[in-house]
């Protein structure tokens, strides 16, 4: 799905939830931190990679497996 000119598809689902779950923009998505929508080098939106402190690391500390 592909608007004519220099229109980001992202912004049918600005305010609503019109687009297909296949196109992976949230539904209203404007709002504070807009979901994670950021603009791209291109002036399209598209969801942001998340701060690394949010991606889950390998506990390090795990107990020895006792057999």
């Amino acid at each position: 799905l592909k608007f004519e000119g220099n229109r980001s598809v992202a912004l049918v689902n600005k305010s609503c939830d019109f687009l297909k779950e296949e196109c992976l923009i949230p539904a209203s998505w404007w709002v504070e931190k807009n979901k994670g929508m950021v603009l791209d080098g291109n002036g399209m939106w598209t969801l942001a990679d998340p701060p690394e402190d949010d991606i889950p690391k390998p506990e390090e500390d795990r107990l020895p497996i006792v057999v």
